[in-house]
């Protein structure tokens, strides 16, 4: 399993970080200075787990206890009525992880999009789509 990190942030609980750091299925641990490399990077992993069946393997059960995590809240907000109850908290788990790939897209572009412009077209794509308001 791959561990990535910023400077000021862990994508998992630090009990699990250092479970892993004590097991044979860490393949590394990968610290970015900025939120771009992280992002590039976690772009890698997932194109490297798509092609290589034992990585894809060790990184199943970590995707799938945050997607389940995500989707545990969107229904919880669901039931608070604030998320329509027509849609899938499934299909809004991976949504919220996959917009995060067009910021890595824009990483990567010569022509970058304003983040102020961005966030607020993710703001307006979930109001309208998705709350009920």
């Amino acid at each position: 399993m791959c561990v990535c990190m910023d400077r000021t942030s862990i994508l998992i609980p630090a009990s699990k970080l250092l479970a892993l750091l004590s097991s044979k299925a860490l393949v590394a641990v990968i610290i970015f200075d900025t939120e771009a490399e992280q992002r590039v990077g976690q772009m890698w992993i997932a194109a490297e787990a798509a092609s290589r069946k034992s990585l894809a393997s060790k990184l199943i059960s970590e995707q799938d206890r945050v997607t389940k995590e995500l989707a545990k809240t969107v229904q919880a907000a669901m039931n608070r009525g604030w998320v329509q109850d027509h849609l899938d908290p499934i299909v809004l788990a991976e949504f919220i992880q996959a917009y995060t790939l067009g910021r890595a897209v824009d990483d990567v572009s010569s022509v970058n999009m304003d983040p102020v412009k961005w966030a607020g077209f993710i703001k307006h794509m979930v109001a309208s789509s998705m709350l009920r308001l």
